[in-house]
């Protein structure tokens, strides 16, 4: 299995979009890394070099912002 990896560059509630390297495709689950905090999210669109992902737990997701 391939691992990709990215950078969060930008937020809007629980979406996030991240730029990345690798491949990627649409419908996978990954995992947005903040601190020690590990989260759950779907990518829902791959856009070039950058994909927008949900996170599922999104209360979780706004606490480990501000943390």
């Amino acid at each position: 299995m391939a691992t990709a990896t990215g950078k969060i560059v930008a937020v809007n509630g629980n979406m996030i979009t991240v730029a990345f390297t690798g491949a990627v495709a649409q419908n996978e689950v990954g995992y947005a890394v903040l601190g020690d905090k590990r989260l759950m999210a779907e990518i829902v669109r791959v856009r070039g070099s950058r994909c927008d992902m949900q996170v599922f737990d999104a209360k979780q997701f706004i606490d480990a912002l501000f943390e």
